[in-house]
């Protein structure tokens, strides 16, 4: 469900940030993604130096711009029920708007797929497990970018990341303003030692990370009724491993998928 983030929602992940050890008769792993990660400075004047002035500055002038143009501005982390309650629908019509049309292996492309995520939100945030980071216009609360974090063991999980596609407000960089008031918050609240981005190699990842992380995937024969099944799953595993090691085979199978007859 959360990919290697283990929780009461998922407790046994079917990834791994490093392979685990054990008999390797019970078990394979298969490399996967990587994983790029933030190592939490100390103050937010030591998160300043992280980027150029000029990256602060255009995030200042495309909030002010904004605030001249539309409305202001409002960041927000949510935690509490009643407002997780408000937030999580606009989060999922938010997440179906930005990848209208394009191919995604995301669960969320559905209601149905949508809702168990919603329920971990709303279990997990009373704990101080899981949060929503918003970002909205203060005069209608229009959603225009979010962040769904995990977290636990003083670390912040980035799960799901998502930002309007208007393009009316493309100029304005809202996924910029909501990742500079995310990771001000993850340094200001003293609470993290450590910020995941999770699995993927967009840009504004790798620009943020200190370091990257491999991911594996842990395929257990206890999982599977027979040796058949067994052997089939890590044959399709291995598979899709080999594939997103390669750009060009990765970009032509999404090309494919987009005009499948068989997607919904």
């Amino acid at each position: 469900m959360f990919i290697y983030v283990k929780n009461k929602c998922n407790p046994s992940p079917e990834y791994v940030l490093l392979p685990e050890v054990g008999d390797a008769s019970d078990s394979v792993r298969i490399p996967h993604l990587d994983a790029p990660a933030v190592l939490v400075p100390k103050t937010v004047e030591e998160l300043h130096q992280r980027r150029s002035s000029k990256y602060w500055r255009e995030r200042s002038r495309s909030e002010r711009k904004f605030a001249r143009d539309v409305a202001g501005l409002k960041f927000d982390i949510i935690s509490q029920p009643d407002q997780l309650q408000k937030w999580l629908p606009k989060v999922h019509r938010l997440f179906l708007q930005r990848w209208k049309g394009e191919f995604t292996t995301s669960e969320w492309n559905t209601g149905a797929g949508f809702q168990p995520y919603s329920d971990a939100m709303l279990s997990l945030a009373p704990e101080g497990n899981a949060s929503l980071a918003v970002l909205y216009r203060t005069d209608s609360d229009e959603l225009l970018s979010f962040g769904y974090c995990l977290e636990q063991n003083r670390i912040r999980y980035l799960y799901q990341h998502a930002s309007t596609t208007d393009p009316a407000y493309r100029k304005y960089g809202f996924g910029t303003i909501l990742m500079a008031y995310l990771m001000r918050d993850t340094v200001s609240s003293g609470r993290y030692d450590l910020f995941d981005f999770m699995v993927g190699d967009l840009q504004y990842k790798i620009e943020w990370a200190t370091h990257i992380q491999r991911t594996w995937r842990v395929i257990r024969k206890e999982d599977f009724n027979t040796e058949f099944e067994y052997r089939k799953a890590f044959l399709s595993a291995w598979t899709i491993s080999f594939v997103r090691s390669k750009p060009i085979l990765r970009s032509a199978i999404k090309f494919v998928a987009k005009f499948s007859p068989l997607r919904k």
